[in-house]
């Protein structure tokens, strides 16, 4: 049996409501500006998102390997995991 979604669990205007509701400065800010990043720009499910592990995302080439799949990383979702990377790194 499959379910049809007729519409976005969120719209882009809510997507965008919780990115801004998170910090750009804090470290906890960042991450949940990259989590909200990959499931509503990667479409990537919570568990997926939350399992990324840092050697399955490249962001040079715009690619994320997730399980046996790859998925691509549109520049919104680049900047943000861009973002939290650096400070991960820190």
């Amino acid at each position: 049996m499959s379910t049809t979604v007729e519409a976005p669990p969120v719209s882009s205007d809510e997507a965008l409501i919780l990115l801004r509701a998170s910090s750009d400065r804090t470290s906890t800010g960042l991450r949940n500006r990259a989590l909200v990043a990959l499931l509503w720009r990667v479409g990537l499910r919570p568990g997926e998102a939350l399992a990324l592990a840092a050697d399955q995302v490249d962001l040079e080439s715009g690619l994320l390997t997730v399980g046996d799949r790859q998925a691509a990383i549109d520049p919104v979702a680049s900047s943000e995991l861009a973002a939290w990377a650096t400070r991960r790194n820190e």
